[in-house]
């Protein structure tokens, strides 16, 4: 199994390409920097189907993954196509 390695984060990119003998190319430090610092994952976005709307205007969405999420839902009606968001824990949708 190959070790892994990280640079310190104080460390700059210059010391890093001349620490490697890289001093006028980016190449392997670079490389590493951005496999082992992958950007933020985003949201993982479905389709709803809303199943029930409360006198408060808090609609339950089943997701196409059978999750039932409550979210605020504005002018929506039992039945609507809705696209939501997952992210961070929170749950997001808007009429499509």
């Amino acid at each position: 199994m190959a070790t892994v390695w990280r640079w310190h984060p104080s460390a700059s990119r210059a010391a890093r390409r001349h620490w490697n003998g890289q001093a006028g190319s980016a190449r392997v430090a670079d490389v590493a920097w951005i496999l082992l610092h992958p950007e933020p994952r985003t949201g993982v976005i479905m389709n709803g189907t809303v199943t029930e709307i409360d006198d408060k205007g808090m609609a339950t969405v089943q997701t196409e993954d059978g999750k039932e999420h409550k979210v605020k839902g504005e002018g929506w009606k039992v039945g609507a196509t809705v696209q939501c968001e997952t992210k961070e824990g929170k749950t997001e949708c808007k009429a499509i």
